[in-house]
């Protein structure tokens, strides 16, 4: 099996998730394994490279250019993770190159123009950045030691901190110079790009190493002992070329998949402006099916479909969601009905008498209701946040926070305690209350739900929950919840929240004085099956996207794992 398999798959590299990425590793392991370019019989064994390079060593030392250099063990066949081909060597960094350790500027150095200096936070993305760059004067420079100087397509690692193992090519023309706890591989007789492309591979297991003192640090010993794949020099040369002609190629994939994204997500916005910008059902229909009819161009992530549920909602609670049945009671009839429900349970001591609240301004009104709607406040048509009573002994249901859903559509989850355990201290609430999250962050997520399956139908939850419970049988819960999850509800409720940045909550003013959609009886009921087909749909179309990135994956993973497998001598990109 060839490694350009995972180029003649390019569908599934670009379809799979961090498919680019994968196989930006996938081709270095390749290259340092020695199966990214056939070998050469005729290339001069990487053993008799190895005598070169240490003949000029010894030169150099002699000259008293480098500090002579300690013998290093030989590497142990039973330390190297694979197996090399014919012709190369494992041998420990310090036998071919000499470590140089940054200098320890002082802040007072520091000015605006001169020598830039190499921080660790200027290697970036493995290039040396100049966009944050300290500089000191040239005098300063010039009194340093000239090793210290990184010139153009030198080798840098970052020896401490978070990033310990990051390395860094100097692809700038201009000299630098390095700082403490950056280190330079001054290598000798061997390619730069080649060693960059093996300690890219090593960048997690020089973490691991840095990871056993109270601040990750590499140290010059441990550097120098870490062993690297030396193929011969041309070999290193043919190998160098390569990876460029392939990362340039994953270049051109990943702009070609951006492109596509920002087309996708330009055509997703657009169609569901359309939605949102529906004058009637109809026209809702028309543009439903155009979202539903060219899914594969508008989806490509479970994530974008969430904007799609967002609209829903907002249009659930607009109006938009289905026809109006000019043979429905209007709201107005509704209103009157819930009034003089909620009379008779006063007068008959079953509730308390709540407090009066205004109609809703024509100012408040955020958009215009279809014929037959009526704006109200759910603390006129409701109860809000009710107390109940029980034996001590019966059982409840408990539903801490955790327990309360985001999405729409999911059934809430119960657990079963005693009243006594939980009548104190805690929210109430009832079978079919609806209940709201008011504090952050689960107020911005729209944890809100339908109670639902209590035991002996009442229950009680943390104390970070409004509740609204219908008088009679005069309101659908499931509308009240399309209404406290709708986008414009959560937008506004944000900026009205109480208290300190940690705990900010929603106010019980904005929940039940907020104005309020109110649909015909009849209208609630078909908006809810209409938003529960929807939604079902919106599932749909997750799964599906769920199961493709997931097949994707695998069978990236599958072709990955064949490539690896093959044979050292007969894997080759062509």
């Amino acid at each position: 099996m060839r490694p350009d398999l995972l180029f003649d798959n390019f569908n599934l590299v670009t379809e799979a998730s961090d498919g680019i990425p994968k196989m930006r590793e996938m081709i270095l392991q390749l290259a340092v394994q020695g199966k990214l370019v056939p070998q050469d019989p005729n290339d001069e064994h990487a053993s008799e490279l190895l005598k070169r390079i240490s003949a000029e060593k010894e030169r150099l030392a002699k000259e008293g250019k480098i500090k002579k250099s300690k013998p290093l063990p030989p590497v142990d066949p039973d330390e190297v993770p694979y197996e090399l081909p014919v012709g190369w060597e494992w041998v420990r960094l310090g036998e071919i190159q000499t470590f140089i350790n940054g200098y320890a500027f002082k802040s007072a150095d520091y000015q605006n123009e001169g020598v830039g200096i190499v921080r660790i936070g200027d290697i970036s993305n493995g290039q040396i950045s100049k966009h944050n760059m300290k500089y000191v004067s040239f005098e300063l420079a010039d009194s340093l030691d000239p090793n210290l100087f990184v010139q153009k397509n030198d080798l840098l690692i970052a020896m401490s901190g978070a990033t310990t193992g990051k390395l860094g090519l100097n692809r700038t023309d201009e000299i630098l110079i390095l700082n403490q706890r950056v280190g330079k591989f001054d290598t000798i007789l061997i390619n730069k790009e080649f060693l960059y492309f093996y300690l890219n591979t090593r960048i997690k297991e020089n973490l691991r190493i840095s990871a056993g003192s109270a601040i990750q640090n590499l140290s010059t010993k441990q550097i120098n002992n870490t062993f690297t794949p030396l193929p011969p020099i041309k070999e290193q040369e043919r190998i160098v070329e390569k990876v460029d002609q392939l990362m340039t190629l994953c270049d051109q994939m990943e702009a070609e998949k951006e492109k596509t994204l920002k087309h996708r997500v330009t055509l997703n916005a657009t169609a569901i402006d359309h939605l949102l910008g529906a004058r009637s059902a109809d026209e809702f229909d028309k543009h439903w099916h155009l979202i539903a009819n060219n899914f594969d161009l508008l989806y490509d992530n479970p994530e974008n479909v969430q904007k799609l549920r967002q609209a829903i909602l907002q249009l659930a609670v607009s109006g938009k969601l289905i026809p109006q049945d000019p043979s429905d009671e209007p709201s107005s009839e509704l209103l009157k009905r819930i009034k003089a429900e909620k009379d008779r349970l006063i007068k008959e001591g079953k509730i308390k008498k709540p407090k009066s609240l205004t109609p809703v301004e024509p100012n408040e009104v955020p958009y215009e209701l279809p014929e037959g709607w009526a704006w109200t406040r759910l603390g006129t048509v409701g109860l809000i946040n009710p107390r109940n009573s029980s034996d001590d002994k019966s059982p409840v249901s408990f539903v801490p926070m955790t327990l309360i859903p985001s999405k729409y559509g999911e059934t809430i989850i119960t657990e079963k305690r005693t009243w006594g355990e939980i009548k104190s201290g805690y929210t109430h609430f009832a079978e079919n209350d609806v209940v709201l999250a008011k504090i952050t962050p689960c107020f911005q997520n729209g944890k809100s739900a339908v109670m639902k399956g209590l035991e002996n139908g009442i229950g009680a939850g943390t104390t970070e929950l409004h509740v609204f419970r219908r008088i009679g049988n005069t309101i659908v819960p499931e509308y009240v919840l399309l209404y406290l999850k709708s986008p414009k509800f959560i937008e506004e409720g944000i900026p009205k929240m109480t208290g300190s940045a940690g705990q900010k909550r929603v106010p019980k003013d904005y929940f039940s004085q907020n104005p309020f959609p109110l649909p015909p009886i009849e209208e609630q009921k078909r908006i809810i099956l209409k938003a529960n087909h929807l939604m079902n749909l919106c599932d749909q179309m997750e799964a599906y996207l769920e199961n493709s990135s997931s097949q994707a994956d695998t069978l990236f993973n599958a072709i990955a794992e064949q490539v690896t497998a093959s044979s050292t001598n007969s894997a080759y990109v062509n």
